[in-house]
């Protein structure tokens, strides 16, 4: 017996975060591996409570790419507290809505008949359940109709809470007026790419 759920990693299975919960350990070590590199690098830490942007960045992309190849810019270390394009990119086309916009995709085994999209921008089937809330059009304010403004790190920890994770791609096209956002990803920033 190895004190746990019987699966033999040693951990307790339930996922709550205590010691004896491999998987926790071995994310606190990763995220401790990574402050010690920007130390080293002469980075200053991420803010208290932000989760950090991984050393690759995190390419964001335009709602609208129907193949989700429209990389818009890049968030760097040091970029934890934005929420917003502003001053980021010089296209007119996101004035009007240039805060950032979160969706979330499940992985292929987390398909179900109930939930066959892999790519989502809500939750559930209405509109109320749109992942960073519903946005409107232009030339109406995107805070206008409910949507929430996100960091990185909310972004990150909002898929999480729903089962899913930041997708690779753009999910034009389904729902929330979001193809008039710029919208996170999971991608790394291209080489070259500010």
């Amino acid at each position: 017996d190895d004190g746990g759920d019987g699966d033999g990693d040693g951990d307790d299975g339930d996922g709550d975060g205590e010691p004896g919960d491999k998987e926790d350990e071995e994310d606190e070590e990763d995220l401790q591996r990574e402050q010690h590199e920007d130390a080293r690098k002469g980075l200053p830490p991420a803010p208290p409570g932000w989760l950090p942007i991984p050393p690759t960045g995190v390419a964001i992309l335009a709602g609208n790419s129907p193949d989700g190849s429209n990389v818009l810019f890049c968030l760097r270390h040091g970029d934890e507290a934005i929420t917003s394009a502003a001053g980021r990119v010089a296209a007119a086309t996101w004035s009007a809505h240039e805060e950032i916009a979160a969706q979330c995709c499940a992985g292929a085994e987390e398909r179900t008949p109930q939930t066959p999209q892999r790519c989502r921008r809500q939750a559930g089937r209405s509109s109320d359940t749109c992942v960073a809330g519903m946005s409107s059009a232009p030339p109406y304010p995107a805070t206008a109709s409910g949507f929430t403004p996100m960091a990185y790190g909310a972004a990150v920890a909002t898929c999480t809470r729903l089962g899913l994770q930041l997708c690779r791609q753009s999910c034009a096209g389904t729902g929330c007026n979001y193809n008039y956002h710029p919208v996170y990803s999971a991608l790394p920033c291209p080489p070259g790419m500010q």
